[in-house]
This record gives structure tokens, C-alpha cells and sequence, in this order.
């Protein structure tokens, strides 16, 4: 990005998305891809940050627990990463160079004994 023209660069913007999504979860209602009301507060900060960064490529990934099929599981955690990404679009962010991917329970951020 220009650094005459004050943009932040790739690097800043992803510390930023980084710093927001470990002081707030993206979180969905539970079993759904519907947003939270502080998931929908989170994709709105990311959404603030990404509008300054429109050359980025990112991937949104999309997760759950190990409660249900891992079919479901996989279903489920593509539809939330599609969930944010359309959040995403409907907050004005130029999104043409993101991709939602679902992990299903793969790689968890804690155990399954947490909430």
C-alpha cells in the first residue's frame, strides 16, 4: 500500500484483525452460522479495519466442536466461514480477493470440555 497516501500496510492491517479477533471472539449462536450479537460487533470492527486494507488476500476460516458428525461439523463451519465473509460484504469491504473455508473440529482452539 502507498505510504504517502497514510494506508496502513498488509502487515499493520493483519495485527489489527488479530488484536480485535483475541479481544473478541467471531461467535455464532449455538448449532447455526448466525452471528452472534458480539460475533456481529467483532466482524464489524474487522469490517472498519479491512476497508483501509483493500489489497489483501485473506482465507476466513470457520470452525466448530466435536459435538455432532464431523460431516455436519464440516457443513456447518463452512457455512459460518461464509457467514462472516457475507458480513464482511454487507459492511462495505471489498471481499473479491477473501475465501471462506470450513475445518469442521480440526486443529480446535481449546478441548471440548470448554465453553
Amino acid at each position: 500500500l502507498d505510504p504517502l497516501a497514510a494506508l496502513p500496510s498488509p502487515e499493520e492491517c493483519l495485527a489489527e484483525i488479530a488484536a480485535v479477533a483475541d479481544a473478541a471472539r467471531i461467535t455464532f449462536d449455538p448449532g447455526s452460522a448466525t452471528l452472534s450479537p458480539e460475533g456481529g460487533e467483532a466482524v464489524a470492527r474487522i469490517a472498519a479495519i479491512l476497508r483501509a486494507c483493500a489489497e489483501l488476500r485473506l482465507r476466513i476460516a470457520g470452525y466448530t466442536d466435536a459435538q455432532g458428525r464431523e460431516e455436519s461439523n464440516l457443513a456447518l463451519s463452512q457455512a459460518r466461514a461464509e457467514a462472516v465473509l457475507e458480513g464482511l460484504r454487507a459492511a462495505r469491504v471489498p471481499v473479491a480477493g477473501f475465501e471462506a473455508v470450513g475445518y469442521g473440529e480440526a486443529d480446535p482452539i481449546a478441548g471440548n470440555d470448554t465453553e
